[in-house]
Protein backbone atom coordinates (compact mmCIF):
# COMPACT_ATOMS: atom_id res chain seq x y z
CA UNK A 1 0.00 0.00 0.00
CA UNK A 2 1.44 3.05 -1.19
CA UNK A 3 0.90 6.39 0.84
CA UNK A 4 1.44 9.89 -1.34
CA UNK A 5 0.99 13.48 0.10
CA UNK A 6 1.71 16.52 -1.44
CA UNK A 7 2.98 19.78 -0.02
CA UNK A 8 4.41 22.67 -0.94
CA UNK A 9 7.72 24.70 2.01
CA UNK A 10 5.19 26.55 3.78
CA UNK A 11 3.77 23.08 4.75
CA UNK A 12 6.65 20.72 4.80
CA UNK A 13 7.68 20.80 8.39
CA UNK A 14 4.28 19.70 9.17
CA UNK A 15 3.85 17.55 6.85
CA UNK A 16 6.91 15.86 8.13
CA UNK A 17 5.62 15.59 11.43
CA UNK A 18 2.29 14.31 11.18
CA UNK A 19 2.57 12.07 8.05
CA UNK A 20 5.63 11.33 6.67
CA UNK A 21 7.29 10.35 10.22
CA UNK A 22 3.74 7.83 10.69
CA UNK A 23 3.97 6.63 7.25
CA UNK A 24 5.86 3.58 8.82
CA UNK A 25 3.67 2.70 11.60
CA UNK A 26 0.72 3.43 10.01
CA UNK A 27 1.72 0.58 8.02
CA UNK A 28 2.75 1.83 4.74
CA UNK A 29 5.21 -0.22 2.72
CA UNK A 30 5.96 3.35 0.37
CA UNK A 31 5.73 6.81 0.41
CA UNK A 32 6.01 9.34 -2.08
CA UNK A 33 6.18 12.62 -0.82
CA UNK A 34 6.12 15.30 -3.70
CA UNK A 35 7.51 18.76 -2.38
CA UNK A 36 5.85 21.54 -4.84
CA UNK A 37 6.87 25.18 -5.56
CA UNK A 38 5.51 27.56 -3.54
CA UNK A 39 2.89 28.82 -5.68
CA UNK A 40 0.51 30.12 -3.42
CA UNK A 41 1.90 32.69 -1.44
CA UNK A 42 0.30 33.01 1.83
CA UNK A 43 -0.04 28.95 1.37
CA UNK A 44 -3.57 29.44 3.06
CA UNK A 45 -6.99 27.91 1.44
CA UNK A 46 -8.30 29.86 -1.50
CA UNK A 47 -6.16 32.30 -1.32
CA UNK A 48 -4.01 33.62 -4.48
CA UNK A 49 -2.48 31.03 -5.82
CA UNK A 50 -4.35 28.36 -4.39
CA UNK A 51 -6.43 26.82 -7.13
CA UNK A 52 -3.08 26.87 -9.49
CA UNK A 53 -0.95 25.46 -6.37
CA UNK A 54 -3.75 22.26 -6.37
CA UNK A 55 -3.33 21.76 -10.37
CA UNK A 56 -0.24 20.00 -9.28
CA UNK A 57 -1.73 18.02 -7.00
CA UNK A 58 -4.38 16.37 -9.60
CA UNK A 59 -0.85 16.32 -12.27
CA UNK A 60 0.93 14.45 -9.11
CA UNK A 61 -2.75 11.55 -8.65
CA UNK A 62 -3.04 11.43 -12.59
CA UNK A 63 0.63 10.25 -13.26
CA UNK A 64 0.77 7.31 -10.25
CA UNK A 65 1.08 3.89 -11.84
CA UNK A 66 -1.62 1.97 -13.06
CA UNK A 67 -2.03 -0.79 -10.55
CA UNK A 68 -0.39 1.01 -7.51
CA UNK A 69 -3.01 0.89 -4.28
CA UNK A 70 -2.83 4.23 -3.06
CA UNK A 71 -3.94 6.48 0.27
CA UNK A 72 -3.52 10.28 -0.68
CA UNK A 73 -3.82 12.80 2.51
CA UNK A 74 -2.93 16.47 2.31
CA UNK A 75 0.36 17.93 4.34
CA UNK A 76 -2.31 18.82 7.26
CA UNK A 77 -2.97 15.22 8.17
CA UNK A 78 -2.27 13.28 11.22
CA UNK A 79 -2.12 9.36 9.89
CA UNK A 80 -2.14 6.61 12.52
CA UNK A 81 -1.37 2.79 13.15
CA UNK A 82 -3.97 0.59 11.40
CA UNK A 83 -4.49 3.01 8.43
CA UNK A 84 -3.07 1.24 5.83
CA UNK A 85 -4.81 -2.58 6.98
CA UNK A 86 -7.99 -0.04 6.99
CA UNK A 87 -7.30 1.22 3.22
CA UNK A 88 -6.45 -2.60 2.31
CA UNK A 89 -9.60 -4.12 3.65
CA UNK A 90 -12.16 -0.73 1.79
CA UNK A 91 -10.32 -1.29 -1.57
CA UNK A 92 -11.39 -5.09 -0.84
CA UNK A 93 -14.29 -4.04 -0.99
CA UNK A 94 -14.89 -1.12 -4.03
CA UNK A 95 -12.27 -2.41 -5.88
CA UNK A 96 -13.42 -0.10 -9.12
CA UNK A 97 -14.12 3.04 -6.45
CA UNK A 98 -12.55 6.21 -5.39
CA UNK A 99 -12.77 6.81 -1.54
CA UNK A 100 -13.36 10.59 -0.84
CA UNK A 101 -12.80 11.94 3.19
CA UNK A 102 -16.16 13.76 3.39
CA UNK A 103 -15.77 17.38 3.95
CA UNK A 104 -18.70 18.69 5.24
CA UNK A 105 -22.04 16.93 2.86
CA UNK A 106 -19.20 17.07 -0.24
CA UNK A 107 -16.32 14.97 -1.62
CA UNK A 108 -13.40 15.84 0.34
CA UNK A 109 -10.23 16.08 -1.87
CA UNK A 110 -7.82 16.21 1.10
CA UNK A 111 -7.93 12.37 1.63
CA UNK A 112 -8.43 9.85 -1.11
CA UNK A 113 -8.07 5.88 -1.41
CA UNK A 114 -8.40 4.22 -4.79
CA UNK A 115 -6.38 1.98 -7.37
CA UNK A 116 -4.83 3.20 -9.69
CA UNK A 117 -6.44 1.86 -13.48
CA UNK A 118 -6.48 3.21 -16.86
CA UNK A 119 -9.79 4.72 -15.81
CA UNK A 120 -8.49 6.70 -12.80
CA UNK A 121 -5.74 8.17 -14.49
CA UNK A 122 -8.42 9.61 -17.02
CA UNK A 123 -10.71 10.76 -14.77
CA UNK A 124 -7.53 12.62 -12.36
CA UNK A 125 -6.22 14.46 -15.87
CA UNK A 126 -9.75 15.56 -16.58
CA UNK A 127 -10.28 17.20 -13.17
CA UNK A 128 -6.49 18.35 -13.97
CA UNK A 129 -8.40 19.69 -17.39
CA UNK A 130 -11.63 21.22 -15.82
CA UNK A 131 -10.01 22.83 -12.97
CA UNK A 132 -7.79 24.21 -15.36
CA UNK A 133 -10.15 25.65 -17.41
CA UNK A 134 -12.74 27.39 -14.73
CA UNK A 135 -9.72 28.52 -12.57
CA UNK A 136 -11.48 27.00 -8.92
CA UNK A 137 -9.22 24.33 -7.30
CA UNK A 138 -9.78 20.39 -7.10
CA UNK A 139 -12.65 20.15 -4.29
CA UNK A 140 -14.89 23.09 -5.29
CA UNK A 141 -14.06 21.91 -9.29
CA UNK A 142 -15.24 18.14 -8.35
CA UNK A 143 -18.25 19.07 -6.94
CA UNK A 144 -19.58 21.76 -9.14
CA UNK A 145 -18.94 18.81 -11.50
CA UNK A 146 -20.65 16.02 -9.47
CA UNK A 147 -23.66 18.08 -8.37
CA UNK A 148 -24.36 18.80 -12.09
CA UNK A 149 -23.71 15.00 -13.28
CA UNK A 150 -26.37 12.20 -14.02
CA UNK A 151 -23.76 9.69 -14.54
CA UNK A 152 -20.08 9.44 -13.66
CA UNK A 153 -17.21 7.10 -15.42
CA UNK A 154 -15.71 5.80 -11.78
CA UNK A 155 -17.69 5.41 -8.92
CA UNK A 156 -16.74 7.98 -6.05
CA UNK A 157 -17.57 7.28 -2.79
CA UNK A 158 -17.33 8.76 0.49
CA UNK A 159 -15.16 7.30 3.08
CA UNK A 160 -16.05 5.96 6.96
CA UNK A 161 -16.40 9.92 8.75
CA UNK A 162 -15.20 7.86 12.41
CA UNK A 163 -12.21 6.54 10.59
CA UNK A 164 -11.55 9.75 8.10
CA UNK A 165 -12.35 12.02 10.60
CA UNK A 166 -12.38 16.56 9.97
CA UNK A 167 -13.43 19.28 11.84
CA UNK A 168 -16.22 19.67 8.93
CA UNK A 169 -17.83 16.09 10.03
CA UNK A 170 -17.67 16.59 13.74
CA UNK A 171 -17.66 20.37 14.44
CA UNK A 172 -19.95 23.43 14.57
CA UNK A 173 -18.43 24.92 11.00
CA UNK A 174 -21.69 27.51 11.04
CA UNK A 175 -18.69 30.06 12.42
CA UNK A 176 -17.15 28.94 8.55
CA UNK A 177 -13.53 28.15 10.35
CA UNK A 178 -12.33 26.48 13.46
CA UNK A 179 -11.25 28.62 16.10
CA UNK A 180 -10.12 26.79 18.95
CA UNK A 181 -13.39 25.00 20.00
CA UNK A 182 -13.29 21.69 21.64
CA UNK A 183 -12.97 18.41 19.56
CA UNK A 184 -15.13 15.89 18.98
CA UNK A 185 -12.18 12.82 18.16
CA UNK A 186 -13.68 9.72 17.46
CA UNK A 187 -11.45 6.94 19.31
CA UNK A 188 -11.62 4.98 15.68
CA UNK A 189 -10.20 7.78 14.14
CA UNK A 190 -6.61 6.74 12.04
CA UNK A 191 -6.91 9.79 9.97
CA UNK A 192 -7.55 12.94 11.03
CA UNK A 193 -7.67 16.08 8.28
CA UNK A 194 -7.15 19.77 10.33
CA UNK A 195 -9.73 21.03 7.37
CA UNK A 196 -11.94 24.27 7.86
CA UNK A 197 -8.91 25.45 9.87
CA UNK A 198 -7.02 28.66 8.59
CA UNK A 199 -3.21 28.93 8.81
CA UNK A 200 -0.48 26.62 9.48
CA UNK A 201 0.55 27.25 13.36
CA UNK A 202 -3.69 26.77 13.99
CA UNK A 203 -3.56 23.48 11.67
CA UNK A 204 -0.66 22.41 13.45
CA UNK A 205 -2.12 22.90 16.71
CA UNK A 206 -5.15 21.30 15.89
CA UNK A 207 -3.27 18.11 15.12
CA UNK A 208 -1.53 18.09 18.40
CA UNK A 209 -4.96 18.27 20.11
CA UNK A 210 -6.08 14.99 17.97
CA UNK A 211 -3.39 13.40 18.88
CA UNK A 212 -2.95 14.05 22.61
CA UNK A 213 -6.79 12.88 22.51
CA UNK A 214 -6.40 9.56 20.92
CA UNK A 215 -3.12 9.12 22.69
CA UNK A 216 -5.35 9.25 25.95
CA UNK A 217 -8.45 7.02 24.13
CA UNK A 218 -5.88 4.58 23.34
CA UNK A 219 -4.60 3.95 27.29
Amino acid sequence: MMLVTFASPSHFEMCERFVVSNAKDAGFTELVFHKANQICESGNYNTTGFAEAMLGKLELLANIPIGERICYVDADCLILPGLADWCEDWLHKNPQAIGHGKDANQFGMGTLVFEQSSDTKKWWSFIHQLAWMVGLHDQTTLNALTSAAVRSPVALLKLDNEVFSNWATYGDIAKKYWQGEELIVPGSTLCWHANWCIGISSKIYMLEIVGKVLTELSV
